[in-house]
C-alpha cells in the first residue's frame, strides 16, 4: 500500500494520493473528523491502476493522524479488531499531537492488553500550530 503527501508548512496544503492504504484522519480544530483518502487498489495490482490526486487545507489547531494498518487490525484476545471506530473515538478529544500519539497507543495497548504483535503499528500525529 501507498499513501503519498506532499504538506506546504507556509500554506498547509496537504496533497496526496492513496493506494490501498488505511485513510489518515484529518481532525479538525472544531472537532470534524475527515477521511483522507480515496478507494484504489495497492499498487502492483493492476498494471493501469489509476491514482487520484486531493488536496486539502490543514488549518490552524488541526491535527493529521497518519498510521499503518497495524492500528485498526490490532486484535484482544477474543480476535476482535481495534477498528477504524475506536481509532476515531480516541481522536474525538483531539489536544496537541504529542497528547493525541500517546493516547492512540494507549488505547490499541489497552485493547489488546498483553497479546503479542502481529504486525507492525505505525503512528504520527501533526499538528497545525499556525496558519488561518
Amino acid at each position: 500500500s501507498l499513501y503519498y503527501a506532499l504538506l506546504d508548512t507556509e500554506t498547509g496544503s496537504l496533497s496526496y494520493v492513496c493506494a490501498g492504504h488505511p485513510y489518515p484522519l484529518l481532525r479538525r480544530a472544531g472537532g470534524e473528523i475527515l477521511e483522507l483518502g480515496s478507494a484504489s487498489l495497492p499498487l502492483g495490482m493492476r498494471v493501469d491502476l489509476e491514482l487520484h490526486e486531493e488536496t486539502v487545507d490543514l488549518e490552524k489547531g488541526d491535527l493529521l493522524v497518519l498510521y499503518s494498518d497495524g492500528i485498526p487490525e490490532a486484535v484482544d484476545a477474543h480476535d476482535e479488531a481495534f477498528g477504524f471506530e475506536r481509532l476515531r473515538t480516541a481522536l474525538e478529544p483531539g489536544g496537541t499531537a504529542q497528547e493525541v500519539h500517546d493516547r492512540l497507543l494507549a488505547e490499541v495497548d489497552g485493547f489488546t492488553r498483553s497479546r503479542a504483535l502481529e504486525d507492525d503499528r505505525s503512528l504520527v500525529v501533526l499538528r497545525r500550530l499556525n496558519g488561518s
